[in-house]
């Protein structure tokens, strides 16, 4: 079955496109490679890196880049009236066509980074600072001024319209998840979201991590993203980059990427606290005795000790995806229905919190107990902590997906 996948999204992503092929040739491809979902996370860990760049290279020679991002920008973008909605629409593009995973990076044989958008798109997996600049590039094809912004172990772009800067963060989130300043309904700044505990909270609120942890797996507790966005020492690269690149300095391997100029960061916000998520908990055991259902698990971690409970959503149907592996003892596994394929379906339902439409259980206990009636159930464990409580947050981490008959 993976075989299968893998030679799928190969075929639909190597279709061949001449420079003087029309809008509508582009189109195509953009739209072939918008549609391949989460596929990316089946190709084998150990697969030929350096192969797969030179065979997109050798794809993609002789190919203007600029023009090629400047065609993706008119096809993301066709029919939106506003600068926002345009921001929104390569977003989600990236998000969508992208991936990070430690063990599929893009990196050249010397271990730099691989910077070419053609080959970033052909094959999908990248870092925050590959993704992140093929935004900034995107956006610099159709004109706008963009520049990159170093924080604590992140990178992101961001781009200037409606006369200010606005963050650009293809890394992390799907389907276009970026916060909105509610007072002012625009997209914020690095420096404004540094300076406003308010917008931090906003930004803590997302699910930011759902697509690494719904393709890689759902261990870990991960730290609350405005760590990365508050007061960033010189010694992390914090500030602005600008690229400078001339149009024949972009023809290089890296796209330009090793021309431009440094700027310190402007913001003057307070260093925030290091805060931590909890993470799914693993599912020791589910009991069935006649319709008397019991499901047990072990504590989720949490590494700043702020673990309030759980919830558990009990539905009458899936939520629609999956983790690719099962967090659980045997015994559990067999409620398990197993790893679902990934397509852009998933997008519509990962930040989604689960759905309970039968019933949500809070709880501070490591087990539930319910009378299961005549139908299926799907079971959803969902772990939250105070701060998040404190802040509104409503999507975390959950479990794998348990499957109940009758």
């Amino acid at each position: 079955m993976k075989k299968i996948t893998i030679i799928i999204v190969i075929i639909i992503i190597s279709c061949n496109i001449d420079s003087s092929s029309s809008n509508d040739i582009y189109s195509e491809y953009w739209k072939s490679i918008e549609t391949r979902g989460m596929a990316l996370y089946e190709y084998p860990e150990d697969f030929d890196v350096q192969k797969v760049i030179t065979a997109a290279e050798a794809k993609w020679k002789g190919i203007d880049r600029k023009q090629m991002l400047r065609t993706l920008f008119q096809y993301l973008t066709k029919g939106c009236t506003k600068e926002k909605e345009k921001h929104i629409a390569v977003l989600t593009f990236l998000q969508r066509i992208s991936i990070q995973c430690p063990k599929r990076e893009l990196l050249y044989e010397d271990g730099s980074m691989v910077h070419d958008p053609l080959v970033l798109l052909e094959i999908g997996f990248m870092r925050c600072g590959q993704v992140n600049r093929l935004g900034a590039d995107i956006f610099s094809a159709a004109g706008y001024k963009t520049r990159i912004v170093g924080l604590k172990s992140h990178t992101i772009a961001e781009i200037f319209y409606d006369n200010s800067w606005h963050y650009f963060d293809a890394d992390t989130g799907s389907n276009g998840i970026c916060i909105f300043d509610s007072r002012t309904e625009n997209i914020p700044s690095v420096k404004e979201i540094n300076e406003s505990k308010r917008l931090q909270e906003q930004l803590d609120c997302l699910n930011i991590y759902s697509e690494y942890v719904v393709s890689f797996g759902q261990n870990d507790s991960r730290i609350y993203m405005s760590w990365a966005y508050c007061p960033v020492p010189t010694s992390y690269g914090g500030g602005y980059y600008y690229k400078t690149a001339s149009k024949l300095e972009e023809q290089n391997r890296i796209y330009g990427w090793n021309y431009y100029y440094y700027e310190i960061a402007d913001w003057v916000g307070q260093e925030n606290t290091n805060r931590y998520m909890p993470s799914s908990p693993f599912i020791e055991d589910v009991k069935k005795e006649g319709n008397e259902i019991e499901i047990s698990w072990q504590e989720a971690v949490d590494n700043d000790n702020d673990l309030l409970g759980y919830k558990v959503f009990i539905s009458s149907r899936s939520r629609n995806w999956e983790y690719p592996f099962f967090k659980g003892s045997a015994t559990a596994e067999q409620s398990w229905d197993g790893r679902q394929t990934q397509g852009t379906d998933v997008y519509l339902h990962i930040e989604e919190s689960p759905i309970g439409d039968i019933a949500v259980i809070d709880t501070t206990d490591n087990r539930v107990n319910f009378t299961l009636n005549e139908s299926d159930v799907f079971v959803v464990i969902m772990p939250y902590d105070e701060y998040g409580k404190s802040i509104g947050k409503t999507v975390y981490t959950s479990s794998n997906e348990i499957h109940i008959s009758p």
